[in-house]
């Protein structure tokens, strides 16, 4: 769950204008070439889906299954309208899920994609400074747990450097203290993954 952003209010309103699918191409190659199974047989576990944009074109091209995951039954419900709309009616579920916890059987997707989540199950002080990153290796535990044997794990995320450097970071340095303060570094996100 997020306590960073309330995606259940202003930032479902106007998501998919600011947060498009980009790199969507990218994650196809990584599971269609690491999939246990064929492409067109793999089924995916989305954690923190959003509005599905992700999942829309991996739908497209040619992915058997999708479970579409979040906190936000706002998002849930874009993301279960979006899918719909594209004529997937068979093709993909949503579930509301507070990671690390999602309630699905060991061994049930070839595939588990989190993409720009992490950086919101972090737990923070008063003053915004990270003091508990545990959360982000508990929720690759469960992607771990809820995979078949030589799944594929797909996770985005943005280091505090790319966060720092966005175009408009210095035009909001309140803003960007406090983001650049919950995004884990490529070393953390490392060792949280070998836990």
């Amino acid at each position: 769950m997020s306590t960073f952003t309330n995606y259940d209010s202003v930032a479902a309103s106007d998501y998919d204008v600011a947060r498009l699918p980009i790199g969507a191409d990218i994650m196809e190659k990584f599971i269609r070439k690491n999939s246990p199974a064929d492409y067109e047989k793999t089924s995916l576990v989305d954690f923190g889906t959003g509005t599905g944009s992700y999942i829309v074109e991996l739908l497209k091209s040619g992915m058997k299954l999708a479970m579409c995951t979040d906190f936000s039954q706002i998002m849930l419900d874009k993301c279960e309208a979006k899918l719909l709309k594209g004529g997937f009616d068979e093709r993909f579920g949503v579930k509301k899920v507070c990671l690390p916890n999602s309630g699905f059987d060991n061994d049930e997707f070839e595939a588990a994609k989190c993409s720009m989540v992490i950086h919101h199950l972090v737990k923070t002080n008063e003053n915004g400074v990270v003091d508990d990153w545990s959360p982000i290796g508990d929720a690759f535990s469960e992607a771990h747990r809820v995979l078949k044997p030589g799944g594929v794990f797909v996770v985005a995320f943005s280091t505090p450097e790319q966060r720092g450097g966005n175009w408009y970071a210095h035009l909001v340095p309140d803003t960007r203290a406090r983001t650049i303060a919950r995004c884990p570094s490529k070393e953390k996100v490392r060792e949280l993954f070998q836990e």
